[in-house]
C-alpha cells in the first residue's frame, strides 16, 4: 500500500507558514459548535491532543468550572489540520506545545494518550460500558498526522517505539520507518510496522509483522535492508533472525524476498 503524504505538505504550505496552531489539552476532548455559544448545535469532537489551527478570534469570555477549577477562556474559531472539522471551540483548553508526544527522531514522533484512559477502560470494564480503543499517531514535525494505531488490548499494553532509518541501495526511498507496539502478559508480543518512505515523501507499506517472546534469546521475525547485514540491493528480506548468546551464533534464515523497482514492491518468487 503507497500514501501519498505529498498532498498534505501542498495543502497545508500556506496555512501553516501563518497559522496559530494549538493542541488540545482536555483528557475528554472538546465539542466544536456551529456557533460560538453553549446552546449551538454540536457539530464534532475533538481528542486529546488534536492539533487545530485558530482562524478566528472571537473576543467572546467565557468561563467554565472543572473538578472544582475556574477555566477562563474564549470562542474561537478553529479547523482541524488534519480533518474537515470547522466550528468554535472554548480556547481555556488549548496548548501551544505538543501536550501529547511520546518517542521522537529527527523528522517524525508520535503521540501518546493521556493516563486517564486507563482509568476509564478499567471503570468501563467493571461496569460491562463499551469504550473506543486509545490510538497512538505518527506525525511528522509539521504535526500532520500520517498513521494512526488502535491499542487493542489495554491491560497488557506496555510502550510503543519509534525508530528511523536511512536507507541505501533501494531506487528512489531515503528511509525506513519502523514503529514497534508492545505487548506484555507471561510473553512479550510486538506488533511491528515498517514504512519505506521515498523521495516524494510517498510512505509505502510493509506486511505487519507480529513476533512473541517468552525467553531470550530467541528467533524473531524482521526486515533485512540492503544497508543491513544480509541485505541484498534492490531487495527487502523477509527473515528468521536468531541474535547471538553466549552459546548461540547469531544466524539470519532467509524467508522470502521482495523486489523493489523505484515504484512498486513485489514478492520474489
Amino acid at each position: 500500500m503507497k500514501r501519498n503524504i505529498l498532498f498534505y505538505f501542498l495543502f497545508y504550505t500556506v496555512l501553516i507558514s501563518s497559522q496559530n496552531l494549538s493542541f488540545i489539552n482536555a483528557p475528554s476532548g472538546l465539542i466544536i459548535r456551529e456557533a460560538p455559544n453553549k446552546i449551538s448545535k454540536r457539530i464534532g469532537k475533538l481528542s486529546y491532543g488534536d492539533v487545530v489551527n485558530i482562524i478566528n478570534k472571537t473576543g467572546i469570555k467565557i468561563e467554565v468550572e472543572d473538578e472544582g477549577k475556574k477555566i477562563n477562556g474564549e470562542w474561537v474559531e478553529i479547523i482541524h489540520i488534519n480533518g474537515n472539522e470547522k466550528g468554535f471551540i472554548f480556547s481555556g483548553y488549548l496548548s501551544k506545545n505538543v501536550i501529547n508526544k511520546g518517542n521522537v527522531t529527527d523528522n517524525y514522533y508520535l503521540t501518546k494518550f493521556h493516563e486517564n484512559r486507563y482509568k476509564d477502560y478499567t471503570y468501563s470494564t467493571l461496569n460491562n460500558i463499551e469504550t473506543k480503543s486509545p490510538k497512538i499517531k505518527l506525525r511528522n514535525k509539521q504535526h500532520i498526522e500520517l498513521f494512526e494505531y488502535t491499542i487493542s488490548e489495554l491491560e497488557m499494553y506496555e510502550n510503543t517505539s519509534l525508530y528511523e532509518q536511512n536507507i541505501s541501495d533501494l531506487i528512489n526511498i531515503l528511509k525506513v520507518v519502523t514503529i514497534e507496539i508492545t505487548y506484555t502478559a507471561c510473553c512479550s508480543d510486538i506488533e511491528q510496522y515498517n514504512y519505506l518512505v521515498d523521495n516524494k515523501n510517498n510512505f509505502i507499506e510493509l506486511p505487519v509483522i507480529n513476533n512473541t517472546h517468552c525467553d531470550g534469546p530467541e528467533p524473531y521475525l524482521g526486515y533485512l535492508f540492503p544497508n543491513n547485514k544480509g541485505g541484498e540491493k534492490d531487495k527487502i528480506i523477509y527473515a528468521k533472525i536468531t541474535p547471538k548468546s553466549d552459546d548461540v551464533r547469531e544466524k539470519i534464515e532467509p524467508l522470502k524476498a521482495f523486489n523493489w523497482n523505484g515504484k512498486n514492491l513485489t514478492k520474489n518468487n
